[in-house]
């Protein structure tokens, strides 16, 4: 989280090594891998900072290759601003290559944020829950309309 006294607590990194039985051994994060897939995360960045996002939460898949997908997920604690959240999640993404290195999942976690991959996926997807039909209109009747009455 930032704190006005110390600013962002220190990074701490989580790499979390996965092994895979079915995928290319020459696998490996270099600048090019970034090109690709750094559209994908600025997009989820984007969308966890958004002034309409309430969780900053967000996650997103990206084909690499015609064998792999890779999943990710991009979160920032609660009681940080978004500009906040922003500026923590794009320091996080520029620490992939040198800390994942080859690895087909990593995690990396902040006092303010975390951003996670991996060619598994590792979050459950759902549809959005539709909003509740609006109610029923006023079914009451209506009164009757106001009689003139005059005395003679």
């Amino acid at each position: 989280k930032h704190n006005e006294k110390y600013g962002f607590f220190p990074l701490t990194i989580v790499p979390i090594p996965l092994s895979l039985t079915n995928h290319s051994s020459n696998w490996r994060w270099t600048y090019n891998t970034m090109d690709k897939l750094g559209s994908l995360l600025i997009n989820l960045t984007s969308e966890a900072t958004s002034e309409t996002s309430t969780v900053m939460f967000a996650t997103g898949y990206t084909q690499y290759t015609n064998l792999v997908s890779i999943y990710w997920l991009v979160q920032c604690t609660e009681g940080t601003s978004l500009a906040d959240c922003r500026t923590c999640l794009d320091n996080t993404r520029s620490q992939i290559p040198a800390t994942c290195d080859d690895a087909h999942g990593c995690e990396i976690v902040t006092g303010s944020c975390r951003l996670r991959y991996d060619t598994q996926l590792f979050y459950i997807t759902t549809e959005p829950t539709p909003s509740p039909p609006p109610p029923p209109p006023d079914s009451s009747p209506s009164p009757p309309p106001a009689r003139n009455s005059t005395r003679p």
